[in-house]
């Protein structure tokens, strides 16, 4: 059965990170998994080199989830 597109609740599953990557993460250790653009220090940004935070496929994902209202 067809399962209709659903986003990832927060970056960190989007990423697949670790226990230990999470962590460190001041995305993780605020809570801001939807919202990780607001925060400095990204990891998922600074491990995979993003300049700019809409460069990142997670930012693309839940930006189209939130136009569609599925956020």
């Amino acid at each position: 059965m067809f399962k209709p597109w659903e986003p990832h609740e927060y970056c960190w599953q989007f990423w697949s990170c670790v226990k230990a990557v999470r962590e460190k993460c001041p995305v993780y250790q605020k809570n801001y998994g939807k919202r990780c653009w607001l925060l400095s220090g990204c990891v998922a940004r600074v491990e995979r080199k993003f300049k700019n935070c809409w460069e990142c496929p997670w930012y693309a994902e839940i930006s189209l989830a939130e136009a569609e209202g599925k956020v």
